[in-house]
């Protein structure tokens, strides 16, 4: 059964357009009234049109996922969008909730950014503590008569348009088919419906952290899509801490770091480290390049030179014997992802739900590569920087980092043992 046939896809597939062509509209609208980008922050027209083009991608992603109990409603087995009024009313409802909802939060969007900055987030749950001030706020801040009209509007032309294309598509009698055809037919619908929400031909999908390729928040959040991001915000939100608990191991803790200006009032663990007599470059000397090898699954307990009796890793207890080693810089939990963001920060990953490089709030932290004011800064690895998000992470912290990651490599993609003793004679010496 081709999908134009079907009463039921084209129904779905036009509510699913009137959904993405309205997410379109009001992306337009932020970059236009409210986005720096192109306004007080100029960019290239190719980071432009790769925000746009990610933003417009979340937005169509949502679409598909609003569309989602339109689909379900139509392939109900006796009552359905096609044989049953009630159902069709069922949907007409749905179709206003979503769109009032949605746009309502979209107006919340637009304020937020325009208050603070930032698309809105799991933190503006603050302001329902003081909703009566908040209220107050926004009245006199905001032209909310005019955002009303504007809102009602939308939900009339969407409601409209959509009871237009069921009467067109729906309430029309259509052609018949079998059960095994009609089954045949949603289950193909399904599967577009679901690779188009994928955003990209790749091995990971489209994620948030894609919206943050340049490094620029302005830019980020033109790629963004509010009512996505704020879901994912709140996935990641983490219980606060118990205070009182921390006032009661101020002192345990304190001693354990080191901290020498004790308040246990304000809480400092403030730790002030004497710099290390190091080598100065005389002038006219070409700066040496820093290099950090990481080396995610070795754990401590595999070294020799952290106490293994069996002294497995020769090469590097000599390394670090005749080098500079640092025997307090290790991450205390297992995990790639937590690795290389405690390395990065030197933060330990005590994220209790997921880990620290996937939740959104995350991203803009202070490193120690910033510092290296003179220096290129190169990131390389042999995988996909969108697994657990620490492109984000990465490229937000890092000022000006260039970013490589598999598909930028031109050699073959070589897996562990992949190799023989033969294979790698005939590869030759890796060049130095």
């Amino acid at each position: 059964m081709p999908l134009y046939q079907s009463r039921r896809a084209r129904y779905i597939l036009a509510i699913s357009c009137i959904f993405f062509v309205l997410f379109v509209c009001l992306r337009l609208i932020f970059y236009s009234y409210f986005s720096e980008v192109g306004d007080t922050l100029a960019v290239d027209r190719d980071t432009l049109l790769k925000a746009l083009s990610i933003g417009v991608r979340f937005d169509l992603r949502l679409a598909l996922i609003l569309a989602l109990p339109l689909f379900l409603l139509a392939i109900l087995p006796y009552f359905n969008l096609t044989s049953s009024v009630v159902i069709r009313r069922l949907a007409s409802i749905y179709i206003v909730l979503t769109v009032a909802m949605v746009g309502l939060f979209y107006i919340f969007d637009f304020g937020h950014y325009s208050y603070l900055g930032t698309r809105i987030n799991v933190t503006a749950m603050r302001f329902i503590g003081d909703a009566a001030i908040s209220s107050q706020m926004v009245w006199e801040s905001y032209p909310v008569i005019w955002i009303l009209v504007g809102w009602l509007t939308a939900i009339f032309a969407v409601t409209k348009i959509a009871r237009i294309i069921s009467k067109k598509t729906l309430a029309m009698p259509g052609r018949q088919f079998s059960n095994w055809q009609v089954s045949l037919g949603m289950a193909a619908l399904l599967i577009f419906m679901v690779a188009m929400m994928f955003g990209r031909f790749s091995q990971v999908p489209l994620r948030w952290n894609h919206a943050y390729f340049s490094g620029d928040s302005a830019v980020a959040a033109l790629g963004l899509n509010p009512v996505l991001y704020f879901y994912k915000t709140v996935s990641n939100h983490e219980a606060k801490y118990d205070l009182e608990q921390v006032k009661k191991y101020y002192p345990v803790i304190t001693r354990y770091l080191g901290v020498t200006e004790l308040d246990p009032e304000l809480l400092n663990y403030d730790r002030y480290m004497p710099a290390a007599d190091h080598a100065v470059v005389a002038p006219g000397q070409r700066k040496p390049n820093v290099i950090f090898i990481m080396l995610e699954s070795l754990g401590a307990s595999r070294v020799g030179i952290y106490g293994n009796p069996l002294k497995p890793t020769p090469n590097l207890d000599n390394m670090a014997e005749n080098g500079i080693w640092a025997p307090h810089f290790y991450v205390p939990l297992s995990g790639t992802a937590r690795t290389v963001f405690s390395s990065i920060t030197g933060i330990p990953d005590i994220v209790r739900l997921s880990t620290a490089s996937r939740n959104p709030m995350f991203t803009d932290q202070r490193v120690v590569m910033n510092y290296f004011t003179e220096h290129d800064k190169y990131y390389f690895l042999g995988g996909s920087a969108g697994w657990a998000n620490m492109s984000a992470f990465i490229q937000h912290s890092v000022s000006d980092i260039q970013l490589f990651e598999e598909d930028d490599h031109t050699e073959p993609v070589v897996e562990a043992g992949m190799l023989n003793p033969d294979q790698v004679a005939e590869r030759g010496p890796v060049p130095r």
